[in-house]
């Protein structure tokens, strides 16, 4: 059986989801640093986000978790709701924040904000 190359992404879409456009610029410059094979999608909140992604595959998310309106585990579980196979990592300036103790039937990454570009790439698989 032939595969269709067509149907084979050419970039890995990553989510970029920060109410901070510094932070925002920052993840997409070390992303983009890190692997030029990475297309990152900018989102300054929830409703931003999921009206970027429509009609897109992506296949990881870097969420900050103290956002205005929605938080980044809500996010998380609409996203997870679109896209069942994204890998995903919550960010946040408070590491004692119990993150991963608030939604245990969701898999995702706990980062810690400043992000470290080894932390970044250890998430996204990029050796």
């Amino acid at each position: 059986m032939m595969t269709d190359w067509r149907s084979i992404p050419r970039f890995i879409n990553v989510l970029v989801v920060d109410d901070s456009r510094t932070s925002r610029m920052l993840i997409r410059h070390l992303i983009e640093q890190l692997n030029s094979k990475y297309h990152v999608i900018e989102a300054n909140g929830a409703e931003n986000a999921l009206s970027s992604v429509q009609g897109k595959q992506i296949q990881c998310a870097v969420i900050d978790y103290n956002m205005p309106q929605v938080n980044g585990l809500d996010l998380a579980l609409l996203l997870k709701q679109h896209f069942p196979n994204i890998k995903l990592a919550i960010i946040s300036a408070d590491s004692h924040l119990p993150v991963k103790h608030q939604h245990q039937t969701l898999a995702f990454t706990q980062l810690s904000k400043p992000i470290q570009p080894f932390s970044l790439a250890q998430f996204l698989g990029i050796n």
